[in-house]
């Protein structure tokens, strides 16, 4: 079971809204090289709940991967995507987290139902019918304004053993829960306390002194509150992270989230503003990690002054090997954009659509698996939509996307054809990477087999999502790839 793995509410009508499926194009996005990517939109709901989490993994096991969110998954109905989009109702909670908690065929996500955080559990391998199968534990809440935190993250924060769960609570106290390795279903999982001075709002987990563990990154509630800190990583189970403080915002930090933006090998992070949401003054900054993780005021970039940016997310969407940002505003133009890196931490605008609410959105999958990156959003002013943009890289052939254990068959080359270059490429996989080479740009296009013993050949992306550390060596020639 693939496990891949948030003002008042809106005045318009629920019911005048309807459930009417809304498909239009957004304009062409060029990358710096002079290629071109598109992205479709399509309104995936117009009668969802005010909620904070969003995830997308398969929890049906069809391939593609469907979106969790708040009490609903909606499944993805496959294809180009712009079919209906079935709503499965969850038991209980605010669904946050899909992750794989006992190994088995079913389908396990993480609800927060403030104070308590709940496992639920697909019945059926399909995922059509769920339920509560533990009390995980409880994150306190205060009186604030939310009900709940809206931080929440996985992570490997204790080497071995399956991925920690986090949650930021209202209380400004972060807690990661280990899940059992036996007899998860009677919950009541151990709980660590990683900080109480961090903001409810964005967290996120990156290794920022390199030493293998992630460390957390969120806001210094009880310095200013603009104050943006990294909490280092004991390694030892322990609570109470040691808290370094890395520079200030001006404004009340919103989201968060690192990753090497200019290619020194040093993980930087990147913070986006909230505010009113009434005129554009809210800033993105990124700030780059100094040769000391533990220095205090690194060197803070602009990224752009805009809306209330309440949606952030870090990927590589043009496939060009290094990491590129994503944003969303909340009010205002409600702009969608991706920030294209050059590699150097040298960004270009590219707006993908604007007049769509995103809050906790502007997240990063590939929900159809053709090897390209899709953007989905929630919203809190227009909790009622979820929108999905689908990303249409061009020029790219439209072909099934070839998986780790089974590769095309190395031997069935064409009569004549003779291997090619071998190319050695090593990478970390934090995130999923994908090595993409178009045939208008490159001495040559990656080329597959589909079935494994046929001899009829078509162009493809090649889409590696590795689970540990690996070595790929592909070996090219103009009608095979050789995954060794």
């Amino acid at each position: 079971m693939d496990k891949r793995a948030s003002s008042p509410p809106c005045a318009h009508s629920r019911a005048a809204l309807g459930s009417a499926v809304v498909l239009s194009c957004a304009a062409l996005v060029s990358t710096a090289s002079g290629q071109t990517f598109q992205f479709t939109y399509h309104q995936v709901s117009a009668n969802h709940r005010q909620v904070f989490g969003l995830a997308m993994a398969d929890v049906d096991g069809d391939g593609d991967l469907d979106i969790v969110s708040g009490a609903s998954i909606f499944k993805n109905p496959g294809g180009d995507m712009t079919g209906t989009w079935t709503r499965i109702a969850l038991p209980v909670g605010d669904a946050m987290i899909v992750t794989d908690v006992d190994g088995d065929a079913f389908a396990d996500v993480i609800a927060n139902r403030t104070p308590d955080i709940a496992r639920l559990e697909a019945v059926d391998a399909a995922g059509t019918q769920w339920a509560r199968r533990a009390i995980v534990g409880q994150v306190p809440a205060n009186s604030g304004f939310h009900a709940t935190g809206q931080g929440y993250a996985t992570a490997q924060i204790r080497p071995g053993g399956r991925p920690e769960i986090a949650f930021s609570g209202n209380d400004s106290r972060v807690y990661y829960f280990e899940i059992p390795a036996t007899n998860p279903q009677a919950g009541n999982w151990p709980r660590v306390e990683i900080t109480a001075q961090a903001s409810e709002d964005g967290i996120a987990f990156c290794d920022v002194d390199r030493d293998g563990l992630p460390d957390l990154l969120a806001a210094d509630m009880y310095g200013p509150i603009d104050n943006v800190a990294w909490f280092r990583n004991p390694g030892t189970g322990a609570g109470s992270w040691p808290i370094f403080r890395i520079g200030r915002t001006g404004g009340w930090v919103d989201r968060i989230a690192g990753a090497d933006l200019n290619g020194d090998g040093r993980n930087d992070v990147v913070v986006t503003e909230e505010n009113i949401g009434s005129v554009p003054d809210a800033n993105v900054y990124w700030y780059e990690q100094p040769a000391n993780p533990t220095s205090t005021n690194w060197t803070r970039h602009l990224l752009v002054r805009q809306y209330t940016t309440n949606s952030l997310d870090l990927a590589d969407m043009d496939q060009d090997g290094d990491v590129d940002v994503v944003t969303g505003e909340h009010r205002g133009a409600k702009e969608l954009a991706i920030w294209l890196n050059d590699g150097q931490g040298n960004f270009t605008k590219r707006l993908v659509d604007s007049g769509k609410e995103s809050h906790l959105g502007a997240r990063s999958a590939d929900l159809d698996q053709d090897g390209d990156l899709d953007l989905v959003s929630i919203c809190y002013d227009s909790w009622q939509f979820v929108h999905l943009w689908r990303h249409d890289r061009t020029g790219v052939p439209s072909a099934q996307v070839p998986r780790l254990g089974t590769p095309p068959n190395p031997n069935a080359l064409r009569p004549g054809v003779t291997s090619g270059p071998v190319i050695g490429r090593t990478w970390d996989p934090v995130v999923d990477h994908t090595l993409f080479m178009p045939a208008a740009t490159a001495d040559f296009l990656l080329l597959a087999l589909a079935p494994t013993n046929s001899t009829t050949p078509f162009g493809t992306l090649l889409c590696l999502s590795p689970v540990g550390h690996i070595h790929l060596d592909l070996h090219c020639s103009d009608h095979a790839v050789e995954v060794a």
